[in-house]
């Protein structure tokens, strides 16, 4: 971090730190975290219970971001790097490979500007590899995948998200 965004407490600003904290807590248990549970569920019910965390999360933060060019305040900080992560990696792997099949984030205008936002600033950019992200998942969970194939979408040809455009 301190390599690509210099003093790594620029991304978290003490007086927001304790927003930052439970932000960072509601996109780990409503968002990066659930994934999984929603991915890795035997049973219906359990999935449907887990997917329509992620749905109301998504619709949550589609209206947060209506005004927003950052999470908290108007500088980049730690929480938008952990929404980042998970956001960058729905489309091409979350919506198909762990069924959370709901809607693209393509397809929720706020929170596609937001991801753009974060794609357009360099030291984020080039810490994507669509490609990587797709084997690795596709690849790593051989019990939900287990012929291996990857499914294409819109960046394969680009090695870049420009579904987001």
């Amino acid at each position: 971090l301190e390599h690509n965004f210099g003093d790594v407490q620029d991304l978290l600003p003490g007086a927001f730190a304790h927003e930052i904290e439970k932000l960072n807590t509601r996109i780990y248990r409503n968002l990066a975290n659930k994934v999984y549970e929603v991915g890795f569920r035997a049973d219906q019910s359990t999935y449907e219970l887990n997917i329509k965390v992620i749905v109301d999360e998504f619709a949550w933060l589609e209206l947060y971001l209506r005004d927003r060019d950052y999470l908290i305040g108007d500088q980049l900080t730690i929480a938008d790097l952990r929404l980042f992560s998970f956001l960058i990696r729905f489309d091409p792997v979350y919506f198909v490979h762990f069924k959370c099949s709901q809607k693209l984030v393509r397809e929720m205008p706020n929170i596609s500007r937001y991801l753009r936002r974060l794609l357009a600033i360099p030291e984020i950019a080039i810490t994507v590899d669509i490609v990587e992200i797709k084997q690795h998942y596709y690849l790593s969970h051989r019990h939900l995948n287990p012929s291996g194939i990857i499914p294409l979408t819109d960046d394969d040809f680009h090695n870049k998200p420009d579904f987001y455009s």
